[in-house]
């Protein structure tokens, strides 16, 4: 993979969240986040494997960050509301 490019990982990180391979997953969202901080996407999908991984507070902070970039983000928004947090 380009070290550069953040879709691969974090499409990555998704194939491995659907093997629930949750280590792996949240290891290439954070290398993604790591090349593009500003990625809603990559926060969302990693606040999501933190969430099934049982992790509620790391989970509510990456959903928040997603939505510090894109307000209006659905995905993030309904992730704080299954873990009753408000954004």
């Amino acid at each position: 993979i380009n070290p550069k490019y953040t879709l691969a990982y974090n499409n990555r990180g998704n194939i491995y969240k659907d093997r629930g391979d949750l280590n792996r997953a949240i290891a290439d969202y954070t290398k993604a986040l790591k090349y593009n901080p500003r990625y809603t996407l990559a926060y969302s999908n990693r606040g999501s494997a933190y969430e099934d991984r049982g992790d509620h507070k790391r989970a509510i902070a990456d959903y928040r960050a997603a939505l510090r970039y894109d307000p209006d983000y659905k995905r993030a928004k309904d992730g704080l509301k299954r873990l009753g947090a408000r954004p």
